[in-house]
């Protein structure tokens, strides 16, 4: 699968092509368009999996000749292109986990480790937990396979599968052991989270908000009113939001309509317990032990706010803030897929308060 880079610096290139001569020229023509054409910020696209297959903006195809061009380099070849609409882009977040579990494993055996921050926080992260008391660490980087969480609503609850239980094995980004063998019983779960805003969980509704109903303007099945009520959600404006018939936008507080307990226990479903949430912003670190007593907490519900066509009003969905006393929940009502129309997804994104 290709992995493509759009480079902004030379230096960004060195740090991503491990051959030297390679990266050399790929900076030099790289330095050498950005000179020419000063105002195309980024003249080329690189395949990391093909490394000397440079393609060249075809913003500069009229003015450059592209055959002469390629002949300063022994080892490029070179093609006008633009990326692809859906570039499968490696995702930032799985970098960040298979960076930091590869510096556990070099802070365990005594090597560098990639920054100052990553070793500041392994160091009290394992006086935390307890590592150097170990006399083996094995860690693995699980992060890809993480358990699909599907709603679950019953007569008197909703939840984020697997419910209440301890979650730490489903959600676990990496998984410290003892033991040689995955079955070792002595493990501490990370869960791994990077950049501001990020996802407690994503779950699918179709089952519950069938586009029939959506499209005929109510709501009527069980599961479906369990969700909606949950958030003290009005019937006909939600299902208006999707028909587009809304007049206008329409922020509402609902505090005081919401069913406590069912959206406090789906919010406690998808926080869980029973690992250590370690979420890098920037170049900081916040540690977390979540435990029930944290889980319960965080799940305390202070306010709801529903946006109506999301913050701007006119969005294809519908957004709703929950303040809790450790977060700010942003749960959203929407399709996922490029120009669907009616719900296809809640999601759960959280910041810190």
């Amino acid at each position: 699968m290709p992995n493509y880079f759009i480079p902004k610096t030379e230096i960004e290139i060195s740090k991503k092509i491990k051959d030297h001569v390679i990266a050399g020229e790929i900076a030099a023509a790289f330095l050498k368009l950005k000179k020419k054409f000063p105002t195309i910020s980024n003249p080329i696209i690189m395949d990391t999996t093909k490394p000397t297959n440079i393609t060249v903006t075809r913003k500069v195809q009229t003015e450059l000749n592209l055959k002469k061009f390629e002949k300063q380099f022994s080892h490029l070849t070179l093609s006008f292109g633009e990326v692809p609409k859906r570039v499968p882009v490696r995702n930032k977040g799985i970098i960040f986990e298979q960076n930091f579990a590869r510096d556990i494993r070099r802070w365990w055996n005594g090597q560098p480790i990639s920054s100052v921050e990553n070793k500041e926080f392994i160091e009290e992260m394992a006086e935390f937990v307890g590592l150097k008391k170990w006399t083996e660490l094995y860690v693995d980087h699980v992060g890809g396979e993480n358990t699909a969480r599907p709603l679950v609503i019953t007569d008197n609850s909703i939840t984020i599968s697997p419910g209440l239980s301890d979650i730490g094995s489903t959600i676990s980004d990496i998984t410290l052991r003892k033991g040689s063998t995955k079955s070792s019983p002595a493990k501490v779960y990370l869960s791994l989270k990077y950049s501001k805003s990020v996802a407690f969980f994503n779950t699918g509704t179709k089952k519950y908000i069938t586009d029939a109903e959506l499209e005929s303007g109510l709501i009527e099945n069980a599961g479906g009113l369990a969700l909606i009520n949950m958030f003290g959600i009005n019937n006909g404006k939600f299902c208006a939001v999707f028909n587009k018939s809304l007049s206008k936008s329409h922020v509402e507080d609902t505090t005081k309509y919401i069913d406590r307990n069912i959206l406090e226990g789906m919010i406690k479903s998808g926080i869980g317990y029973g690992y250590h949430m370690v979420h890098k912003i920037g170049t900081k670190f916040i540690y977390t032990k979540v435990n029930k007593q944290y889980r319960d907490s965080a799940s305390h519900v202070k306010s709801v706010n529903v946006y109506y066509g999301g913050k701007g009003g006119a969005g294809n969905r519908v957004d709703i803030e929950v303040l809790t006393p450790k977060y700010l929940l942003k749960f959203n009502f929407r399709n996922k897929n490029t120009g669907g129309r009616y719900v296809s997804h809640l999601m759960c994104n959280y910041k810190y308060v």
